[in-house]
């Protein structure tokens, strides 16, 4: 289980493991962003790549947008920081009958040796039995 006090490396107040929205681009690529592309990243419009973990796992940083979404208020979208670090990582499923043939989640647990992507990949796969089971 992964369940264990936050260390120095996880935000202070909650940790969490969600899908990504499907909306939202995940590249796992290496190329790093190139100058042009820091204009777009402090826009807001595309996460700011940190390191890589592993060919489909990596960490990034994703920036505050300059405009305020229309589904927040002001003054919630005040207590939002700049920016907030995330790894994001993919996995296939092979379950035979899943529509859906690969999965990608981001996390705020950073640390690959006590967090492996096997690890947070059936944590994520309890949480949906969970779900299907109410």
């Amino acid at each position: 289980m992964l369940v264990r006090p936050l260390g120095p490396a996880e935000p202070q107040g909650g940790f969490g493991v969600f899908r990504i929205h499907q909306q939202r681009k995940v590249d796992f690529q290496v190329v790093e962003p190139s100058d042009s592309d820091a204009a777009t990243t402090r826009s807001g419009r595309l996460p700011r790549w940190l390191y890589r973990m592993g060919a489909r796992d990596h960490v990034v940083a994703w920036i505050k947008p300059k405009k305020v979404p229309e589904w927040m208020t002001a003054s919630q979208y005040a207590t939002l920081p700049e920016r907030q670090v995330v790894r994001e990582l993919r996995y296939p499923v092979g379950q035979p009958g899943f529509r859906v043939r690969e999965v990608t989640l981001v996390t705020t647990l950073l640390d690959p040796e006590l967090y492996p992507l096997e690890a947070l990949a059936e944590l994520y796969r309890q949480r949906w039995q969970a779900e299907l089971h109410l």
